[in-house]
């Protein structure tokens, strides 16, 4: 009878063993996906205020000549626009 006692304790403490190892993945699981949620909430935040940025400059700076513009955003002013320079 303490062959059969002592192979339950032994299977119960792998099924703990086992349990807790799921629940480990799981905690990994959930802050993997929350801190790629925050990076993706944190790029769209940055996303944003990078064009209230760059509109905000580009009209604090209405003295730049279109030759300055052009370097300095390494683009090409055409027709009052913007495209950007062929890579050559």
């Amino acid at each position: 009878m303490n062959g059969t006692h002592a192979n339950r304790k032994k299977r119960a403490a792998t099924l703990n063993a086992v349990a807790l190892n799921l629940l480990v993945l799981k905690l990994f699981v959930l802050v993997s996906y929350l801190f790629c949620m925050g990076l993706e909430l944190l790029g769209g935040i940055l996303l944003k205020l990078e064009t209230i940025f760059l509109n905000g400059f580009l009209f604090a700076c209405k003295s730049l000549k279109a030759c300055e513009v052009e370097a300095l955003f390494d683009t090409e002013v055409v027709d009052g626009g913007a495209k950007e320079r062929p890579s050559a």
